[in-house]
């Protein structure tokens, strides 16, 4: 390995032949030191300022990068020599070979930003936001893989600059990295450092929506998904979700779910939907059933009411699952119940399941918020929801598991709430809901809970 290094510096050694011998050497940890001590970065970046040819450039950036994965003294040497421009040659290049080194030169800078601090910010000055806009807007998969890893290593620790990815050419950076690698495992670390660890996400959300009209953004959309992913895989973070993303998220749901009503079809759409409106109402929801899972987690009081009132409202404006609607017309001929009636009057909010699952989710969103939280259940009866919701545990084919979130929000709505027991019981069920062919549901006399019984007289009922 001397003499590959003693070749690099010489202005007529065999440079090809050294570059390879340094790239494999620098595979090892042992490799790594030897080299370390021979000068091999010094060298390399030097040779880097003298013009050579492109095709030794990939094998330079790579040498580069095997030198300073994990070793100490290759990483000062780099921060030392000033290896950062490194990226001008690239601005120069196209074509698959340029693809090629650009990803060798992020992977590269990952294993410069493993030094500390010190090295993040160099990079960080000299790459954000110009360059790794210029680079991400041109690049693949391939290479924003290793480009994501950069952004989060060198901001996972400085509130700074997370704050400057929040907006500006930050947010256009995230933008990108969104639309074009959204399965990154880099990028979903980002996504949540930057919008949980500061409370950013409603200014990041702001910062991806369109700027010419009230809709929203497919990198929007795709936001709250990858934070969806992040939290439903990291139970801890959901615990330490803040109230301002709470509240932004209930907001979120009242405002698309209006767009969805003035835009959308009558037909459940697969889900995602792939419509950025529709998706962004779905994530919004999904997002605050997760957020309310732990009990622990912390509701603020002055929007719990209008947060509850809002999913009753949306529940109605579906007017009763199917099943329900032929069980009420085939079982009786007496007005409709306020419900139905309801359903039938004009609603800023969708009357159609927006995807498959909709009404489920809403459901799903009151069940969690109900658990241990007496104001949720209290608010629940007092906007007459106790009927509403009991009329959702039934089985519905475009909201798969609708019945069991029903049950458990009747649980939930009932568990150490006599109150909300006692309504129930005052409830004519057998008229009100036939939740199944074959099944009904009573309160228990003993417990004053509601459950399911067969129902011997549903053949009567039926048409």
């Amino acid at each position: 390995m001397e003499e590959a290094v003693a070749a690099l510096r010489e202005k007529d050694g065999e440079v090809s032949a050294a570059l390879r011998a340094v790239v494999d050497g620098a595979r090892s940890d042992h490799g790594r030191s030897c080299l370390a001590k021979l000068g091999a970065v010094p060298a390399l970046v030097s040779r880097s300022r003298v013009r050579i040819d492109d095709n030794l450039l990939l094998p330079l950036l790579r040498a580069l990068r095997n030198l300073c994965a994990g070793e100490a003294m290759n990483q000062d040497s780099f921060l030392a020599e000033q290896g950062m421009d490194l990226a001008e040659d690239l601005e120069e290049e196209d074509g698959k070979f340029w693809l090629d080194c650009a990803k060798a030169l992020f992977q590269m800078l990952g294993n410069v930003a493993g030094r500390g601090e010190q090295a993040q910010d160099s990079i960080w000055k000299a790459f954000f936001p110009e360059i790794l806009l210029d680079l991400a807007c041109v690049s693949t998969k391939e290479v924003l893989e290793p480009l994501s890893m950069v952004v989060y290593t060198c901001s996972r620790a400085s509130p700074e600059r997370r704050l400057q990815l929040a907006r500006g050419k930050g947010s256009r950076l995230l933008a990108i990295l969104l639309r074009d690698s959204p399965s990154s495992e880099w990028l979903s670390l980002l996504v949540e450092a930057v919008c949980l660890k500061d409370e950013h996400l409603p200014l990041v959300f702001a910062s991806l929506g369109p700027s010419s009209t009230s809709a929203f953004s497919s990198e929007q959309a795709i936001l709250l998904g990858v934070l969806y992913s992040v939290l439903d895989e990291n139970q801890g973070a959901v615990a330490a979700m803040p109230w301002k993303s709470m509240e932004f998220l209930a907001d979120t749901i009242e405002q698309s779910a209006m767009l969805v009503a003035a835009t959308f079809m009558d037909k459940a759409l697969p889900w995602p939907t792939g419509f950025p409106i529709a998706d962004v109402l779905g994530f919004s929801l999904l997002l605050t059933r997760l957020a309310t899972t732990h009990d622990d987690v912390q509701l603020d009081e002055a929007r719990v009411g209008p947060l509850v009132g809002l999913l009753l409202e949306m529940l109605r404006a579906l007017g009763p699952p199917e099943m329900v609607r032929k069980a009420a017309g085939s079982a009786s001929t007496s007005p409709p119940c306020e419900e139905e009636q309801a359903a039938t009057m004009p609603t800023r909010l969708p009357v159609h399941n927006v995807y498959k699952g909709y009404r489920r989710d809403i459901v799903s969103v009151i069940a969690n918020m109900s658990f241990h939280r007496p104001r949720v259940q209290d608010r629940v009866r007092e906007d007459g929801g106790l009927l509403l919701v009991l009329q959702q545990c039934v089985v519905d084919e475009d909201n798969p598991y609708l019945r069991e979130w029903g049950l458990w929000a009747i649980r939930n709505l009932t568990e150490g709430n006599e109150r909300n027991v006692q309504e129930l019981a005052n409830l004519e069920i057998k008229k009100a809901v036939n939740v199944l062919d074959g099944l009904k549901v009573e309160v228990d006399e003993l417990t004053k809970r509601p459950k399911l019984v067969n129902d011997s007289t549903s053949g009567d009922n039926r048409p």
